[in-house]
């Protein structure tokens, strides 16, 4: 069936403008998701075939990671700022406990999930710590 949604792909920026020639996109926008396909695949193929291709590339984000100007280094800080948060947050509510503001059973419930965020955020530090290396 030509028109079911797998077989054709929409031009979200050209959505119903006029293509560079002044003519209207054919079918409103949408393309042939075959010709789509292919046209990609074949981008990505020439990419992938061509060694010194991938050796800038490669080079480029070695350079990038080792300069620190990287999404990933970012991310880092973010993820160790987390963690140093929910660290913190602990510390506020065991100090809680300990003075006898809040019950033992208030101090289990609220800290299950401190503990669960925690975890999940030194996770993630871990995981970016080690893409940087």
């Amino acid at each position: 069936n030509s028109t079911s949604p797998a077989t054709w792909r929409r031009n979200a920026s050209q959505r119903g403008l006029p293509s560079g020639n002044g003519n209207r996109c054919a079918g409103h926008g949408l393309y042939s998701a075959k010709a789509v396909d292919s046209a990609l695949w074949g981008y990505a193929s020439e990419m992938l075939s061509d060694p010194a291709i991938l050796t800038d590339a490669f080079k480029e984000y070695g350079e990038r990671l080792q300069s620190g100007d990287s999404p990933t280094h970012a991310k880092l800080e973010a993820a160790k700022k987390r963690v140093a948060n929910a660290e913190r947050r602990l510390s506020r509510l065991l100090d809680l406990y300990l003075d006898e503001a809040i019950s033992k059973k208030q101090y289990a419930a609220r800290k299950k999930p401190l503990d669960i965020q925690l975890e999940k955020h030194s996770e993630e530090l871990d995981a970016l710590s080690q893409e940087l290396e």
